[in-house]
């Protein structure tokens, strides 16, 4: 099924009689399921936009929507580190980098478990390192500067060693005394890109064939739905345009 134009979507919601809650894409199909299975007594539709930049582009044409009851909810992604456009404040955002972040921060030490516990300090250590690298590329991103977040841990890191491979090495070593780094190293699961930290969870748990997907029902299986930040808050908005 292909993606709806802004103007397929402006008229399907137009014409929808349920309250909508709008999102970026089908790569979190996964999580959007569960939320919509939790959401499910608000009678909540939640639909894909087809992009970040079409979600964005739909919510500044919100004036051609004629119905109240819809939310927009898109990722911080790197706004986390600078700022939220002041044209997009009426969307909500994720309180980490994304939707991955946030269940990940909801749930960290039963997460960690999983990971053996001789493979737990290397981990850390992978954690740090892999902070190394994305703090030179936030900063990069903050002097509005090429930059590259997507590559992933294996790429980044020795499979051994769990260091940065030496292409990979800071440009400028001093990042490393930064404020930056310490926040994003402490704050990991919060700050790092969302995929890159399930990425580098995959790895350490590979033996055992944990993959994103059945880790993500191991957690909505045991958790609930209160244990997120964000799902309090759109139940919260919801029950408010329902009244």
């Amino acid at each position: 099924m292909s993606e709806m134009t802004i103007d397929e979507m402006v008229s399907y919601l137009n014409h929808s009689q349920i309250p909508t809650l709008l999102v970026e894409g089908r790569d979190d199909f996964q999580i959007y399921r569960w939320l919509e299975d939790k959401l499910d007594f608000l009678e909540v539709d939640i639909l894909p936009c087809g992009g970040r930049n079409n979600l964005l582009n739909l919510f500044e044409s919100r004036h051609l929507i004629e119905k109240q009851d819809i939310l927009f909810f898109a990722d911080s992604d790197l706004w986390l580190f600078s700022e939220i456009p002041a044209k997009y404040k009426g969307i909500i955002f994720t309180k980490g980098y994304s939707i991955e972040n946030d269940i990940y921060t909801s749930c960290k030490n039963s997460i960690e478990s999983l990971i053996d516990s001789s493979k737990i300090s290397d981990y850390h250590k992978a954690i740090r390192e892999l902070s190394k690298w994305y703090t030179t590329q936030v900063e990069e991103y903050l002097k509005e500067r090429d930059y590259q977040i997507k590559d992933s841990p294996r790429s980044i890191l020795d499979n051994k060693t769990f260091e940065l491979q030496s292409r990979h090495m800071p440009i400028h070593p001093e990042i490393l005394n930064s404020s930056l780094y310490e926040e994003i190293s402490t704050e990991y699961y919060h700050k790092l890109r969302g995929k890159n930290l399930f990425d580098l969870f995959e790895w350490f748990v590979e033996e055992k064939s944990i993959k994103r997907e059945a880790l993500f029902e191991i957690v909505f299986k045991f958790m609930s739905e209160d244990k997120i930040e964000i799902v309090k808050e759109f139940r919260g908005k919801l029950e408010t345009l329902e009244h």
